[in-house]
C-alpha cells in the first residue's frame, strides 16, 4: 500500500508537459487574413484537463483549442501591417496548466519581407488617331509581375489637368474617356504607378502622340461692328465675314442667332458664304431697334468658331419727339427751392443727342424753376396758397430741344394747400361771469380764435380739455360759445371757475386758452331773481371775513393779556408803599412833605 499510495503522489506532483515547444515558422510581412500558425501539444500524466494561454495579452496573436484535448493553436490577426524593417521577429510566451501544475514555452515568428512588384512593358510610347478612335476603346494595357503573386493595383496620373484617358486599376486597361475628334491637344504624357498593398513602385511613363487631328475654322475678327446708313434696298449687300482653316479641303457652313430676335426681319446670312445682306429697305424711322447683334458661326462639320457682328443703324438727325404729350400731378405749397414731383417725361431722341427743358406758364411763368438737363421743377418763390391771388393750379408748356429742334408737351400741375399754421385765440386767457341762478344751458361768454389757413384748414371748432375738473359744468360748442351744463345754485358765490380752451384746426393743429368764470351775488326780491351784479365790499366779501375775523379776536385778546399786566403791577406797588410807612415814619413825614 505504501509504494502505490506514493506512486501515485509521484503521478500527481508531476506538470503536464509541453512536447512540441520551442518552435517557429515565417509568415509574410503583409499577411492579410487570420492564418493558423502551430499546433501545440501537451501530455499530462493524470489526464487532467489543461489550459494553455498567452502570458502576455496580445493584440496580434491569440490562441484557440485544438481537435484534441492536449492540442492549443496558435493563430495571427489579419492586416496586422507588420513592417518587416522595423521589426523581424515575435516571441511568444505560453504557460499550459492542469488543475495543480503548469509548463511554459516559447514560440517564435519570423516575418518574410514582402518584394515590390515590376513592370514589364513600361516605358512605352504608342500613338491614338483622334477621329478613329471612340470614346471607351482601349489604347493600351499595362502589363506586371508580383513575386508573391499578389493583386496589384494600378494607378495614373498625367501632365494634362484634364486627360481624356482612364486606367482599370485592376488590370492595367487605359481606354479613351472621352472623344477628341474635336480635340487639338497633340499628345500627353501619363504616368502610371504599381502597388501590391505594401509596395508601390515609382511612375513609369506611358507617351501618347495623338494623329489625325482636325484643325478648326478661324474667323478673322472675332468683334466687329459696322454701320448700316439709312435707306439702304432690299438685297443690299453688307458686309463678308472672312475665315480661314489649316485644313485647306474643308467645307464650310454658316449660322446666325439675332438679339434682338427682330434682326432676322431685317438682315439675312448666306449658309455657304456668310455673306450679310438686307432684307428689307432700311427705314430709321420704322426699325424699332437700332443696334443689332449678329453672331455667325462657321463649322467645318466638326469643329466650329464663332464672330459677333454689330449693326448700328445710322439715321440723319431727328428732333427730340415727347411720347406722351399731357402730364398732370399735384403738389403741396412749400418754401423756394423745393423740388416738386417727377413729371417722368416720356420722349425719344433717336440720334442721342442731349435735350434740354424750359417751361412756359404764361402769366405764372416765375413761379416755377426747371432743371434744364433732367426737367425736374421746383419753387422758385415761398409759395403759400394763404395768400390771396395765389394760383392753385398751373397750367405750362414744356419744351424739349436738341439745340436744332423742339417738342412740346403740356403740364397740368395742382397746388395743395398745406396745414402750415395754427388758430391763434385773439385773448390769452377770458373772465366771464355769471350767476348762480342762471339757467341750465346760458350762453356765458364767447372765445374766438384765428387760423391764416385759407380754405378746410381755415375751419375751426372748439372744445374743452377732457382732464378739467370742472368740464362737467360746463361746455363750449363748436364756434367757441360757453354755456352751462349742469345747475349753478349749489355753487357758492364768489367762486371762481377755470377752465382750457382748445381751437383745433381740420388739420389737427390746436391752441389754448384759460377761461375764468366767476359766480357773483345775486339779490332775491319777492321770489324774482334780478340779474345785477353788486360788486361786493371788504366786509361783504365772504372769503376776507374768513381771516379777518380771527384776527380781530386774537387782537382783543392780546389787548386784554396787555391790560391785565398793567393793572397788576399797579396793585403791587401799592401794597409795598403803605408797609414802608409803618416802619419807617420819618420816610413817611417826608414823603408827606414831598407830596405837599
Amino acid at each position: 500500500m505504501t509504494i502505490e499510495f506514493a506512486i501515485e503522489l509521484t503521478l500527481l506532483l508531476k506538470p503536464p508537459t509541453i512536447i512540441n515547444l520551442p518552435m517557429s515558422c515565417e509568415i509574410p510581412e503583409n499577411v492579410e487574413t487570420e492564418s493558423l500558425l502551430y499546433t501545440v501539444s501537451v501530455t499530462d500524466p493524470t489526464n487532467d484537463s489543461v489550459t494553455c494561454t498567452l502570458v502576455a495579452a496580445s493584440s496580434i496573436y491569440f490562441l484557440q483549442s485544438g481537435s484534441t484535448q492536449f492540442e492549443t493553436e496558435i493563430y495571427v490577426r489579419g492586416n496586422q501591417d507588420f513592417v518587416y524593417d522595423t521589426q523581424k521577429q515575435y516571441t511568444i510566451d505560453l504557460v499550459c496548466k492542469d488543475l495543480r501544475r503548469s509548463d511554459s514555452s516559447y514560440f517564435y515568428v519570423y516575418l518574410l519581407r514582402n518584394m515590390p512588384p515590376s513592370f514589364t512593358n513600361l516605358q512605352a510610347k504608342t500613338t491614338v488617331s483622334a477621329q478613329a478612335v471612340v470614346a471607351g476603346q482601349d489604347i493600351y494595357t499595362i502589363t506586371s509581375v508580383d513575386p508573391e503573386s499578389y493583386n496589384v493595383q494600378y494607378t495614373m496620373t498625367s501632365s494634362s489637368a484634364t486627360p481624356p484617358f482612364t486606367i482599370n486599376q485592376n488590370t492595367g486597361a487605359i481606354s479613351l474617356s472621352r472623344s477628341i475628334e474635336t480635340e487639338l491637344e497633340i499628345g500627353y504624357e501619363l504616368f502610371i504607378s504599381l502597388s501590391d498593398g505594401r509596395n508601390t513602385v515609382a511612375s513609369r511613363t506611358l507617351s501618347v502622340r495623338i494623329i489625325d487631328i482636325n484643325h478648326p475654322p478661324k474667323f478673322l475678327n472675332p468683334i466687329q461692328t459696322e454701320v448700316v446708313l439709312e435707306g439702304i434696298s432690299i438685297g443690299s449687300s453688307i458686309f463678308q465675314p472672312s475665315i480661314t482653316d489649316e485644313d485647306l479641303s474643308d467645307v464650310h457652313t454658316f449660322l446666325v442667332s439675332y438679339s434682338p430676335p427682330e434682326g432676322a426681319v431685317y438682315f439675312g446670312v448666306d449658309m455657304s458664304s456668310g455673306l450679310i445682306t438686307s432684307l428689307v429697305d432700311i427705314d430709321y424711322e420704322t426699325i424699332p431697334y437700332k443696334t443689332f447683334l449678329l453672331t455667325i458661326t462657321g463649322s467645318d462639320s466638326l469643329m466650329v468658331d464663332t464672330t459677333n457682328i454689330t449693326l448700328n443703324i445710322q439715321n440723319v438727325n431727328e428732333p427730340p419727339k415727347f411720347t406722351k404729350k399731357n402730364y398732370a400731378f399735384s403738389a403741396t405749397e412749400n418754401s423756394g427751392g423745393t423740388v416738386l414731383q417727377n413729371p417722368y417725361y416720356q420722349f425719344t431722341e433717336e440720334d442721342g443727342d442731349s435735350v434740354k427743358f424750359s417751361i412756359d406758364c404764361g402769366t405764372e411763368t416765375g413761379l416755377l424753376d426747371i432743371d434744364s438737363s433732367t426737367g425736374f421743377l421746383s419753387y422758385s418763390i415761398d409759395y403759400d396758397l394763404d395768400v390771396v391771388g395765389t394760383a392753385s393750379q398751373l397750367i405750362c408748356q414744356v419744351h424739349i430741344t436738341d439745340n436744332e429742334y423742339t417738342d412740346t408737351a403740356f403740364l397740368n400741375i395742382t397746388i395743395l394747400d398745406e396745414n402750415d399754421n395754427a388758430p391763434v385765440f385773439q385773448q390769452n386767457e377770458y373772465t366771464f361771469f355769471v350767476t348762480s341762478i342762471s339757467s341750465v344751458g346760458t350762453d356765458i361768454g364767447n372765445v374766438e380764435a384765428t387760423d391764416k389757413d385759407i380754405g378746410v384748414y381755415g375751419n375751426i371748432i372748439y372744445h374743452l380739455a377732457q382732464e378739467d375738473i370742472n368740464s362737467g359744468l360746463f361746455s363750449v360748442s363748436v364756434d367757441g360759445f360757453i354755456s352751462s351744463k349742469q345747475s349753478l345754485e349749489n355753487i357758492i358765490p364768489g367762486t371762481i371757475f377755470n377752465l382750457t380752451v382748445y381751437a383745433v384746426d381740420s388739420g389737427g393743429n390746436e391752441h389754448t386758452t384759460l377761461v375764468y368764470i366767476v359766480i357773483p351775488d345775486t339779490e332775491i326780491a319777492t321770489n324774482n331773481y334780478r340779474d345785477i351784479i353788486y360788486y361786493k365790499t371788504f366786509f361783504s366779501f365772504s372769503p376776507n371775513m374768513a381771516w379777518f375775523v380771527p384776527l380781530m379776536m386774537v387782537l382783543m385778546i392780546t389787548a386784554c393779556v396787555v391790560l391785565h399786566t398793567i393793572y397788576k403791577g399797579y396793585c403791587t406797588c401799592s401794597k409795598t408803599e403803605k408797609k414802608q410807612k409803618k416802619k419807617y415814619p420819618k420816610y413817611r413825614k417826608r414823603k408827606t412833605a414831598i407830596e405837599m
